[in-house]
Formats: C-alpha cells, structure tokens, sequence
C-alpha cells in the first residue's frame, strides 16, 4: 500500500515540477507550483518517517519553511501588483530592478 502511495506522490510531485517550468509568466501561479512542490515533499516525509518510525519533527521543519515561502512570496507579488498593476513577470519588469 505505502509502494503505491509513494508512487503516486512522485507522480504529482513530477506534475507539480512540470507546471512550474512551464507557467513563467504569472509569478502567482509560480508561487503556487512552488507551494505544491512542497506539499509532495512533506507528503513524502511523511510517509518515509512513518515507515521508519521515527519522530516528524523534520516534517515540522518543512512544513515552516513552506509557510515562510509562502509569506514572502505573497509581499512580493504584492509589492509587484502596486508598482506594475498585474503580476505578469516581463523583461521591462526584470530591468527595472
């Protein structure tokens, strides 16, 4: 049973690593990607842990540092949306900085 869930897990973390090098325009739904490249991570300590009964507390460490990603990424587009009016990513942007 843990085979298949493992399996599937790294089926969705190779879809989630997939959408984010194909969506580059929309640093939203970039930030996203990132988000659920996380989640698949922690879905895989998870399980791994559990196999190998030890503590979680790594699964806590990750689950942090998603939240940090998550909050920073989230002023940026922010600061991005009231200095341009939209969070498409262009070069005119990239070279404003």
């Amino acid at each position: 049973m843990n085979l298949t869930i493992m399996t599937m897990i790294n089926f969705l973390l190779f879809i989630s690593m997939m959408s984010f090098f194909i969506m580059r325009k929309k640093i939203l739904m970039y930030l996203l990607s990132l988000e659920f490249i996380l989640l698949n991570i922690f879905f895989m300590t998870i399980i791994t842990f559990s196999m190998m009964n030890v503590t979680l507390s790594y699964s806590i460490f990750i689950l942090v540092l998603g939240a940090c990603e998550a909050s920073l990424g989230l002023s940026m587009v922010i600061n991005m949306t009231r200095f341009t009016g939209n969070d498409m990513l262009t070069k005119k942007y990239l070279k404003s900085y």
